[in-house]
Formats: structure tokens, sequence, C-alpha cells
């Protein structure tokens, strides 16, 4: 009787260290804006130009405090970056290409990111439509318009 209860305690004790010893959960509060954004549509804020991206692949993924940009197509490159989403506006920066095998190598040229509506390495844009299913988010120059997949 005194082996029995010695093996059910010690595995009580397991499960209590692991329980407890376990790292931390980190949780997002970015409420609706985490997830899988499909880019549609780029337009000028100054004229009426518009880029309809609608037929091409290119997708924003937020998740916690990063972001991922990829196209399924693979014409343009994919980068990882870190975001800060705070009231009515996303900050990007420090951006990297996603390219594992040789370390996610920092970008330094901002113009690869055009495809996707970014301009800069750092970069802030206003949230004017925040929905279960739509964003538009608008910076000096111009507004993204994505759908929610």
């Amino acid at each position: 009787m005194m082996k029995k209860n010695l093996s059910l305690y010690s595995i009580f004790l397991f499960l209590a260290v692991c329980l407890f010893s376990s790292c931390e959960l980190e949780m997002s509060d970015n409420g609706k804006l985490d997830g899988y954004w499909h880019l549609e549509k780029i337009s000028s804020v100054s004229s009426t130009d518009t880029t309809d991206l609608s037929q091409m692949k290119r997708f924003w993924a937020f998740q916690n405090h990063l972001l991922y940009l990829s196209e399924i197509d693979g014409t343009a490159n994919e980068f990882i970056m870190h975001f800060s989403y705070e009231g009515q506006t996303v900050s990007i920066y420090d951006v990297h290409y996603n390219d594992r095998d040789n370390g996610d190598p920092e970008l330094t040229d901002a113009s690869l990111l055009a495809p996707y509506g970014i301009e800069s390495l750092q970069q802030t844009f206003q949230v004017e439509k925040l929905t279960s299913n739509k964003l538009i988010l608008a910076s000096e120059n111009q507004k993204l318009s994505f759908t929610k997949l």
C-alpha cells in the first residue's frame, strides 16, 4: 500500500512541476487584426491611381508581434518583421528576408517591399477600417485594402 501511495505521489508531483515550470504563454491583444489577409488593392491618396491585386496571391499575416509577407505565386520576395498595433495605428520595423537557411538576413532596400504596399523599412499605417473580414490601412501616400481569409 505504501509503495502504491508513493507512486501516486510521485506522479502528482511530476505533473505539478510540469505545470508550474512551463513557459509563459504569450497572448496577443491584436483582436481582429491577427490572421491572414489578402492584399487586394493599393490606391494612391493624392490621385485616382489604383493597382488591382485581387487576382494576385499576395498576403500579410499578423500574429502576436510578427508580420509575415508572402506571395504564393513566388514573384515577390517573402519577408518577416516586427509590428506594433496600438489604438488605430500599425507600425512595422525590423524587416528581414524570410530565408531560414541563411539566418533571415536584415533587409536594407525598402524598394523590395513595394509589391506589398510598403514604402519604407519603418512605416506607420492608420487603421481606417478593421472588421472580421475587411482591413484598410492608410499611409501618407497610399491606401491598402485587404480581405481576410
